[in-house]
């Protein structure tokens, strides 16, 4: 078995890649970073180190390492023969990802069973993202291209911080992970995959906004009140380890993109308000997103600007996706606002 896995940089090395690796899979990496690239295919194995309680050493062998921008039908000639297709490049980079594998489609013996492709990334339903891309691409072969694949929407959860510096290509991570796979696409051939919180203040807020997300999973889906109280209780132990520093300027970039209709903060804010289901929480983490303020990101640099420039209820509406008479669009504006006069 062969798995094509797009992004080489530590979510790819030290989480989807290691699970491919213990799924059995050979393991083919593609990335347009020439040193990064280089750097895995100058040793045999790399570690994934485990930090906090009951972590252990994982040593990754069977893999290689394809530079795309500088040799594009070498992934092209892997992806037509792969069995599964992953990604972990991030949502926007996609549509730079679609070409490789509709080309490698195009190559696939039609025999074979159908690729399967997950993308793997910090956003909801990426994998449709991806999808959308290569039909658009695609355009008139759309049809016989996408008969030769199979698309499954994942939920991928492990924290990754920055790498400390001298590491090479080994990574450290925490021990929990999960990755949630739409079962239903993949009929009867499942890919083979194994299975600042310290600041009291802070807690409390996080506590309280997991509260209210699990209210709406209660209501929604009907799942158990204790199981969700176990579940945040798990969350809340995992950001909390010493062991896994990280920085508000890694976990807050691209904020336009995390407050937008269909990310973390507004959908499920607004599908609670719409229920009738306290949502003071999430409009409180909402108003703490909008402080995000870092010039070397460009969507914070952005943000900012536009905070500056526009009315409150503008702003909301261009940012969230949400329309003025939907019961969540007030509580918004009012962050929004409060903001604006932070800014003067």
């Amino acid at each position: 078995m062969k798995a094509v896995h797009f992004g080489a940089g530590n979510i790819g090395r030290g989480f989807v890649g290691l699970l491919l690796h213990e799924g059995g899979y050979e393991l083919v990496f593609s990335d347009v970073s020439a040193p990064l690239v280089e750097a895995i295919n100058a040793v045999s194995e790399y570690t994934v180190h485990e930090v906090g309680d009951g972590g252990t050493d994982t040593v990754v062998t069977g893999f290689r390492a394809i530079d795309s921008s500088a040799d594009a039908q070498a992934v092209i000639d892997e992806v037509s023969t792969a069995d599964v297709v992953t990604t972990a490049v991030g949502p926007t980079i996609l549509r730079f990802v679609a070409p490789h594998i509709i080309a490698g489609l195009a190559l696939r013996d039609p025999s074979a069973p159908p690729l399967q492709i997950m993308a793997c990334e910090n956003g909801i339903n990426a994998t449709d993202l991806l999808r959308d891309e290569m039909r658009q691409q695609a355009g008139d072969g759309w049809d016989a291209v996408s008969a030769r694949a199979v698309f499954a929407n994942t939920a991928a959860d492990r924290i990754v911080p920055a790498q400390p510096p001298g590491e090479g290509v080994d990574v450290t991570v925490e021990p929990f992970y999960e990755w949630a796979i739409e079962r239903h696409p993949f009929g009867d051939t499942p890919p083979h995959i194994p299975g600042a919180l310290t600041e009291p203040a802070i807690a409390a807020k996080v506590s309280a906004t997991l509260e209210e997300t699990s209210a709406l999973l209660e209501a929604v889906h009907g799942l158990d009140a204790t199981e969700l109280a176990d579940y945040r209780a798990t969350i809340l132990r995992r950001f909390a380890n010493p062991a896994l520093p990280d920085t508000v300027e890694r976990v807050g970039r691209q904020p336009l993109r995390k407050l937008s209709r269909n990310e973390r903060f507004v959908s499920p804010a607004s599908s609670a308000a719409e229920r009738g289901l306290p949502t003071t929480a999430l409009v409180a983490a909402m108003g703490a997103a909008l402080e995000f303020d870092v010039p070397e990101d460009e969507q914070s640099v952005e943000m900012q600007r536009r905070l500056r420039d526009g009315e409150a209820a503008a702003f909301t509406a261009s940012v969230t996706g949400l329309e003025e008479g939907h019961p969540l669009f007030p509580a918004i504006v009012e962050v929004v606002r409060a903001r604006q006069a932070e800014l003067g």
